[in-house]
């Protein structure tokens, strides 16, 4: 909708008939508008490449406050194109975190994605907790301390095996933190915690997430066709993220009703996922379809 809504003041723009006035007006509303919505998905994923767009909002006030037009309107494309690179980027996001519960644990399972599924059950009691801890009255929070104290333990645990990562290292810091906070009653400081535990344990979810590409692919009917998977459907963005790198895999389904594995090569991840981003929207469908009959 922000792209849509640039979209149409830069043909305002571009037009023979425009009040450079009222254009500043509703880019200015714009510029409010994207700058709220950047701060929220750049808090909630950890991604800055959500604010991009924001810089060149900005620059398009600035240029109409100066009143040339010409470098507005520039501006305004480039606006555009990174609001709409950030839809796409959301929505492979969805699909990978979307994929991620669905992740079966075997013995051939990579450790990164092992320790991911920890790091996601161990975030989701967390935010359990977090949520009774808010509302709970004061006689009621040394059962709380103890859950609070095993979630501490649990993800120094987690944070200690493998590779260190900055995140869950900070994670384990602030749950530590928020143990002690139980012992002192503090709850302002408890709550200060709490959250930024909850907060770089999602970043970090999203980050895994997206590098060991977790997206479930479009399963397969008896023709080969993808199931609810056409162009401009809601899947789409799955199989961009998910379809593409099952099949540069090399990894055939055993019948054609198989979902494809999730590609458990992590070097292969990120230029994946930069193919299925750069591919156009137009597009898809047709390869998507194509490389199901090739696979087939």
């Amino acid at each position: 909708m922000l792209g849509f809504r640039q979209r149409e003041l830069r043909n305002r723009m571009i037009s023979d008939q425009h009040d450079v006035t009222a254009l500043a007006k509703k880019q200015a509303e714009l510029s409010v508008s994207a700058n709220a919505y950047a701060k929220k998905l750049a808090d909630a994923t950890g991604m800055p490449d959500f604010k991009i767009p924001v810089k060149y909002i900005t620059r398009v006030q600035d240029h109409l406050d100066s009143g040339n037009t010409q470098a507005a309107s520039e501006e305004m494309a480039f606006a555009e194109l990174t609001l709409t690179e950030n839809t796409d980027a959301l929505s492979v996001v969805i699909s990978m975190l979307h994929g991620l519960p669905r992740v079966e644990v075997i013995s051939q399972t990579e450790p990164e994605l092992v320790r991911l599924i920890d790091v996601l059950a161990l975030a989701s009691n967390h935010k359990t907790l977090l949520r009774s801890t808010q509302i709970a009255a004061e006689q009621d929070l040394p059962p709380l301390a103890i859950q609070q104290q095993a979630l501490a333990m649990r993800c120094e645990e987690i944070a200690q095996a493998g590779v260190s990562h900055d995140l869950l290292v900070a994670a384990s810091k602030s749950l530590a933190e928020a143990v002690a906070a139980f012992k002192s009653s503090d709850r302002e400081t408890l709550k200060r915690t709490q959250n930024n535990a909850d907060t770089k344990l999602r970043h970090y979810i999203v980050q895994q997430a997206l590098f060991l590409n977790t997206a479930l692919a479009p399963t397969v009917d008896s023709e080969g066709l993808a199931t609810d998977d056409g162009e401009g459907s809601d899947s789409e963005s799955a199989f961009s993220a998910g379809f593409i790198s099952d099949f540069v895999s090399g990894e055939t389904p055993k019948d054609s009703r198989t979902e494809w594995e999730v590609l458990g090569d992590r070097n292969r991840a990120s230029l994946n996922q930069n193919f299925a981003r750069e591919l156009p929207l137009e597009y898809r469908g047709l390869l998507k379809n194509y490389y199901e009959r090739v696979a087939k």
